[in-house]
């Protein structure tokens, strides 16, 4: 569990910090997929 949520705050970060809009939506994605399954 607390790999997942590591990787989680990773991408997170990524989101933030990213300026490239295709970047942001594909993390987002990943991040409601994972939202969905780690819940």
């Amino acid at each position: 569990m607390k790999d997942r949520s590591v990787f989680l705050d990773s991408n997170i970060l990524l989101y933030v910090y990213s300026n490239n809009e295709t970047i942001k939506q594909q993390i987002s994605k990943q991040l409601i997929v994972k939202k969905l399954y780690c819940n």
